[in-house]
């Protein structure tokens, strides 16, 4: 029995693209890709992932362009490289050129999972570090206003349009019509 090339391509958001990855394993004449764009902290949030690693079947070999692409937390790497391997799956990292198969306890090789699979936790952590830094002075600067829930339906302006149709004595259902609102949002900026 030969097993089935896959490859497992990842990357963090939908504006970016997978062509550097893509042309990696292009090369490799893989039988199966499973690509996704969507964010490496953990694996449970990650459908294509989990799909490879149901699908993956003993003598398959799965290849990965470079360990962060697998995952940014070292547990999550470690088990389920472990995982794969203890059913007879080979995976590989083509940028760090790692390979682990079931019947291989290569200890350079672990110990370099484990500094890269840290590393790549550690860039994590100050790429999240960085970003909050980057919030915090454009809030300083009134530049960024983090908000909680959906957009208003009414600017300040047609807020204030309201409250003076309905002080004028206008109905407030056909103010809410008007405004294309509720009748109980109407009553509510009456109130407010």
């Amino acid at each position: 029995m030969t097993g089935k090339k896959l490859a497992y391509v990842r990357v963090s958001s939908e504006g970016q693209n997978t062509s550097r990855q893509d042309q990696q394993i292009e090369e490799l004449n893989v039988d199966k890709v499973f690509s996704e764009k969507v964010s490496g902290k953990n694996i449970q949030d990650r459908p294509q992932f989990q799909l490879m690693l149901d699908y993956a079947r003993e003598e398959d070999i799965i290849y990965c362009a470079e360990l962060s692409r697998w995952g940014r937390s070292l547990i999550d790497i470690k088990t389920t490289v472990t995982a794969l391997t203890c059913k007879g799956v080979t995976v590989k990292f083509l940028k760090e050129n790692l390979t682990f198969t079931n019947n291989q306890d290569d200890p350079m090789s672990n110990l370099l999972l484990g500094i890269l699979s840290s590393l790549a936790e550690w860039e994590r952590a100050v790429i999240k570090s960085r970003q909050m830094e980057g919030v915090k002075i454009a809030q300083e600067k009134g530049i960024y206003k983090e908000r909680c829930g959906r957009k208003p339906k009414l600017t300040e302006e047609q807020i204030k349009e309201v409250q003076r149709r309905v002080a004028d004595g206008e109905k407030r259902s056909d103010v809410a019509v008007a405004f294309g609102v509720s009748r109980q949002t109407v009553y509510n900026l009456v109130a407010g």
